[in-house]
């Protein structure tokens, strides 16, 4: 009656990397894709083509990251 019980593996570690590599992905494209966005805005002079340049490159750094976790979500399933 006063058996040992052997613990429980909620997740093996295969499991979480084939869940977070993806998203590590999107991480590491956004900080690139962000970086390169910081250094051609600081190179220009302030109006309003430096204010719709800031939106934009929000606008694409979400919808790159979006794009680049969709890409390798999916070869990284097969």
């Amino acid at each position: 009656m006063n058996a040992e019980m052997e613990p429980i593996d909620l997740f093996n570690w295969n499991e979480l990397w084939e869940v977070t590599g993806p998203f590590i992905i999107m991480a590491i494209t956004a900080i690139v894709v962000g970086t390169i966005c910081i250094t051609v805005l600081t190179t220009m002079k302030k109006g309003l083509l430096k204010d719709i340049s800031v939106v934009l490159s929000i606008v694409a750094i979400i919808g790159i990251s979006l794009m680049a976790l969709y890409i390798s979500a999916e070869i990284w399933g097969m």
